[in-house]
């Protein structure tokens, strides 16, 4: 018997054998995938935590050195379930970036309270926190890192107590992490 002769693959019909990923490239299939992020979602270290996202915002009004105030919004199940939405909460006397610590700290202190979670106790709780502060991301994802702050000064030292404050919330959680995302972001979310 004779092996069959090799077949040539139509030219429309390239890289459908290979599966959705290794063809072209750019043209996936939707379900493909959401069904690609759900199985990363369970193979990845997040996987039976419940997913909660917070964004916050902070300012001062008339400007900087003046009444801090700060929004903040959390959700739950990748923003499905909304938990909590504060608008514009008054902090007195400050600046910019303390009113952004407060806003971070009320929405943390918040979530620790009874049902804040959702039920869920903080240990079974991947936490995002999404912010337009290049100060308190990255003093925040330094303290993650195990790393020291060089800055030095009163404000430093402000800085540095509000990251322990914010901190002493996010250590309970079975994994944290801060996204810098910019301010437009936050404009479309709290209107400042």
């Amino acid at each position: 018997m004779c092996p069959e002769p090799a077949r040539s693959t139509p030219k429309g019909e390239r890289g459908r054998d290979r599966g959705p990923y290794q063809a072209m490239g750019k043209k996936r299939n939707k379900v493909d995938k959401r069904q690609a992020t759900m199985e990363l979602r369970e193979k990845s270290p997040t996987a039976g935590l419940r997913e909660v996202t917070v964004w916050f915002d902070g300012g001062c009004r008339p400007s900087n050195r003046g009444i801090a105030f700060g929004s903040w919004e959390a959700a739950a199940d990748f923003g499905a379930t909304a938990l909590a939405k504060v608008s514009e909460q008054e902090f007195g006397p400050g600046t910019n970036n303390t009113a952004e610590w407060a806003a971070l700290y009320e929405a943390l202190r918040w979530l620790g309270s009874a049902g804040g979670n959702g039920g869920v106790s903080p240990g079974g709780v991947s936490l995002t926190v999404y912010t337009d502060s290049t100060v308190v991301s990255g003093r925040l994802r330094r303290k993650l890192n195990g790393r020291r702050t060089n800055a030095a000064g009163e404000g430093a030292a402000r800085m540095e107590e509000w990251a322990e404050r914010c901190m002493a919330f996010l250590r309970s959680y079975g994994r944290w992490t801060i996204e810098w995302r910019g301010r437009d972001h936050n404009v479309a979310r709290f209107g400042h």
